[in-house]
């Protein structure tokens, strides 16, 4: 679990201080709502057992899954939303490449 914390968690917000300097706004709005999709879709996941997690807790799965929610799903999020607004492109390829990145997590 600790491992979960440090990788999901914490190690995605230490490298995104940059970005959230830059747009502190963007970061505001994006996150509580990725945090809310991303913790809908892995309870669904984890009721249904589409996937699993370790370490697995028997009492509530979802336990495992939850600094993925508030860390790395918000802040790649984020990014790539930062990324659409600054290039100023077509967001498919931006967003193909979001969820290939969150496969691939």
């Amino acid at each position: 679990m600790l491992t979960n914390i440090l990788i999901g968690c914490f190690l995605p917000w230490m490298v995104s201080i940059h970005w959230i300097r830059k747009q502190p706004l963007l970061f505001l709005l994006i996150t509580p709502a990725t945090i809310a999709i991303s913790m809908l879709f892995n309870t669904i996941g984890f009721y249904f057992n589409f996937w699993n997690m370790r370490p697995y807790i028997q009492a509530n799965e979802t336990i495992a899954g939850m600094p993925f929610d508030f860390g790395i799903y918000p802040v790649i999020a984020s990014f790539m939303v930062y990324t659409i607004h600054r290039v100023n492109t077509h967001p498919i390829p931006f967003i193909s490449l979001y969820f290939s990145v969150d496969d691939f997590i």
